[in-house]
């Protein structure tokens, strides 16, 4: 295997994150490493990263999966009850 990526399940807390990133062994008989990942590791989409040289990115949750999708709600009806009652 390339890489593995091990994760909590997609949830709408934006401060919190949790999983290890599993990278195969230097050598074909020796161990694989795990890099343990948390809030400190996300960029949120939207994010800029500034002032630095390089980075390695990875896409964790896509599409309905993100957290500010999931952190997202229908904006309420701005109707008053009268309309509503006129409009059925």
């Amino acid at each position: 295997f390339v890489a593995t990526l091990t994760t909590e399940p997609p949830n709408p807390h934006v401060n919190t994150f949790t999983g290890k990133l599993t990278l195969p062994p230097v050598e074909s008989d020796g161990p694989s490493f795990d890099i343990p990942l948390g809030a400190d590791n996300i960029l949120l989409r939207g994010a800029v990263l500034r002032n630095t040289e390089w980075a390695i990115g990875l896409a964790c949750f896509t599409g309905t999966d993100t957290k500010l999708v999931q952190n997202s709600f229908e904006t309420p009806s701005k109707f008053s009850q009268l309309d509503i009652l006129m409009n059925y």
